[in-house]
């Protein structure tokens, strides 16, 4: 049986409530059990309906996580508040206009698995 280390994807967001159900069903087509990660949604002061639109979501599937960041200056900002509640081993970067490929978080986990020295994988 393959072992599926636990992992933390984190998606930086703002203004984003016509695409952001898009997002989430590219993010869940990603081939990896639901139940070993996380996703972190960093909002960045989101004026829309973007933050409700998440919440729903939320209700149904657990392992989505909310970080609000009210006047955000930029995503980099996001993604480093979101990083301090990640609890996966390895942490996924990607942005809310983005479609992962379905072997995107396997294919960066090879990586790991054939370097333990690697510390990073970009792609």
């Amino acid at each position: 049986m393959e072992y599926y280390p636990f992992i933390s994807v984190i998606v930086p967001i703002k203004n984003f409530e016509r695409t952001i159900e898009k997002s989430f069903q590219y993010l869940f087509n990603v081939d990896y059990p639901h139940e070993r990660w996380e996703i972190i949604i960093a909002d960045g002061g989101s004026t829309d309906k973007t933050v409700d639109i998440i919440k729903e979501w939320q209700k149904k599937y657990p392992f989505i996580k909310l970080v609000e960041i009210p006047n955000c200056p930029s995503p980099g900002y996001a993604r480093n508040k979101a990083l301090q509640s990640v609890k996966g081993d390895f942490i996924f970067f990607t942005d809310a206009d983005c479609t992962p490929c379905k072997d995107w978080v396997k294919i960066m986990l090879s990586h790991f698995k054939r370097d333990s020295q690697i510390a990073a994988v970009g792609g």
